[in-house]
């Protein structure tokens, strides 16, 4: 995680790629150093100690193995979006025989394998068209089982913080992050916020979608984003902001439209660019994109790349 958290920050503050070879040559390292079952399912060296590469995992005499874990790879693709990447975790799947990488494996904690990004990967090579609708399924029945096991918990609160080692949470964001922003979730201890988009209501001015709108990135590559945009309100329109970036690191070039029977293209050179939503319609906007070409900034879009300091 330590590694992951580096590189994509260095990267974000720097604009140089090369930072990412700290990752990925770790990667690397451990998948050649890891072996092979019979089955052909490739299991990643997990620690080197005096007797050489080990690949049990926690315990070197009651641990298990496991196949390398997405985590990190979809945080280096996420960041490179180049093709060297791309064929690594390729080359991970065909030597993954024990893992259906179409499944949306929503149980239990998932805070290091990154196990909803394989069918995640796969809805972006083309290979899970319906992966959208089942990881978001997944994510909502997992907060209202969490929600409704806190109503019939009759506990006191002192009792609960006693007894859980782990708070129960219905808050779930990960499957929001994937269709939403076009990102991996943030590293669990300490990373920042990924999103190759994020989205500003222009008329409320506030971050997030505006009430009534969805987003779903169905396309990502290494100069172009593509993105769904809908409205389901019956009466209001909907007007949004769309940011190239969590931190407007990256710059639109030019965004191509289809609503409907309309379609064109507007230039853009900038981080920004606005969406207006009549009642009841859709969008697909293509936009291309310059990445880790600006400065980060906490700025929201109304503020000039300045930030506001309420109290002083």
């Amino acid at each position: 995680h330590s590694l992951t958290i580096a590189a994509e920050c260095a990267l974000l503050l720097t604009g140089d790629f090369g930072y990412l070879e700290l990752l990925r040559s770790q990667i690397k390292l451990l998948i050649e150093n890891g072996k092979t079952r019979e089955d052909g399912q490739l299991l990643i060296a997990v620690r080197h100690g005096p007797d050489g590469w080990g690949h049990l995992l926690w315990n070197p005499v009651t641990g298990t193995e496991q196949p390398v874990r997405m985590n990190e790879l979809a945080h280096l693709y996420h960041a490179s979006m180049s093709q060297e990447d791309r064929d690594l975790i390729k080359m991970v799947r065909d030597v993954d025989p024990d893992r259906d990488w179409d499944l949306v494996d929503n149980e239990g904690a998932d805070a290091y394998n990154g196990k909803l990004e394989y069918s995640r990967f796969q809805f972006y090579e083309g290979q899970n068209p319906g992966w959208p609708e089942e990881t978001l399924r997944a994510e909502l029945g997992g907060a209202l089982e969490t929600y409704d096991e806190m109503v019939r918990d009759d506990r006191d609160a002192e009792t609960i913080v006693e007894e859980n080692r782990v708070a129960q949470n219905p808050v779930r964001t990960k499957a929001l992050t994937h269709v939403a922003l076009g990102a991996p979730q943030s590293v669990y201890h300490g990373g920042l916020s990924r999103a190759t988009v994020r989205y500003f209501d222009a008329d409320r001015a506030r971050p997030g979608l505006p009430e009534d709108a969805a987003a779903l990135v169905d396309e990502l590559g290494p100069d172009s984003v593509g993105i769904q945009l809908v409205n389901v309100s019956r009466t209001e329109t909907r007007r949004l902001v769309v940011q190239a970036g969590a931190f407007g690191e990256h710059r639109f070039t030019q965004v191509k439209y289809r609503a409907g029977d309309n379609q064109g293209s507007v230039p853009v050179d900038g981080k920004h660019f606005a969406v207006e939503l009549p009642p009841s319609t859709s969008i697909r906007v293509e936009a291309g994109l310059r990445r880790f070409v600006n400065d980060p900034s906490y700025a929201f879009p109304w503020h000039e790349d300045r930030i506001p300091v309420p109290f002083q």
